[in-house]
């Protein structure tokens, strides 16, 4: 009996303090729907913070979502590099061929022979697992870039890493194309770095 009585007080007591709680919360609520604007929302207001911590995360996933859309559609030597050797994996060998600019595919051949070439090595086992664009160093020329990737390719049952290097240049109405591999000039000018000079 005893018991019962303390755990009715109890309940008393927490039914009071609820009480005494409701008007604060009505009163923030009300602030908050009767604010006309932002300006006469009250800083202490737990539901207007709550509005101003969704209005920030709003604008940086739709500054997110438009800088994605501004990648996807601006072109770049990096993307071009990149979305060649993918086209590569995927055995789409004329959308590789796109991405090279005409004075470069004469020294490749024709589409046929260039895709040949590629096929060849994929039946024989290389085949392109991934690609990394490591460095896009600019050049003399304004509209020109080398970008700089490394290669993983399965190649006679093992994983091997490779660096490439290819000359990109802006083309004009043609946007950016690989006009020359110049991977053995990127290693002789990296090998070069690594002599002590005298």
């Amino acid at each position: 009996m005893m018991q019962d009585q303390l755990e009715e007080k109890k309940n008393q007591q927490q039914n009071v303090q609820s009480s005494q709680n409701e008007p604060l919360l009505k009163e923030e609520n009300e602030d908050c729907h009767t604010a006309k604007n932002d300006s006469q929302c009250s800083t202490t207001s737990s539901c207007c913070r709550f509005r101003w911590v969704g209005v920030v995360i709003m604008s940086i996933v739709v500054l997110f979502f438009f800088s994605f859309l501004l990648y996807l559609v601006i072109p770049s030597p990096s993307k071009t590099v990149r979305n060649f050797f993918y086209a590569l994996m995927n055995e789409n060998y004329p959308v590789a061929y796109s991405y090279i600019a005409k004075d470069y595919k004469k020294s490749r051949g024709a589409l046929d022979k260039f895709s040949s070439d590629y096929d060849t090595a994929v039946r024989s086992g290389t085949r392109t697992r991934a690609i990394r664009v490591i460095e896009n160093q600019k050049t003399k020329e304004k509209n020109q870039r080398i970008i700089v990737v490394e290669i993983d390719v399965f190649y006679q049952g093992s994983l091997v890493t490779s660096v490439g290097a290819y000359l990109c240049e802006r083309i004009p109405g043609d946007g950016w194309k690989i006009v020359e591999n110049v991977t053995t000039e990127y290693n002789k000018n990296q090998a070069q770095k690594l002599v002590p000079q005298q």
